[in-house]
């Protein structure tokens, strides 16, 4: 069924997993309490955008797809 989702992202850095549960917490702690939405029963998504190639290494970012409904 269809969804709605907030999506966030790291920053593009080398190693955006040592961002990641930081990123998660603030969502909980400091986006979600203020926006007017709630976590929606449905599957959270993490997209790795993970580049190989040494020139790309500085790109590297993680999104978080977070399920989220209007508070009634």
């Amino acid at each position: 069924p269809a969804q709605t989702y907030a999506i966030f992202e790291t920053d593009r850095c080398r190693y955006p997993t040592l961002q990641h549960d930081a990123l998660r917490r603030r969502i909980a702690e400091e986006w979600l309490p203020s926006s007017g939405y709630r976590l929606a029963d449905a599957p959270e998504i993490v997209m790795n955008f993970w580049y190989r190639t040494e020139s790309k290494a500085d790109q590297r970012y993680i999104q978080l797809w977070i399920p989220v409904e209007k508070k009634v």
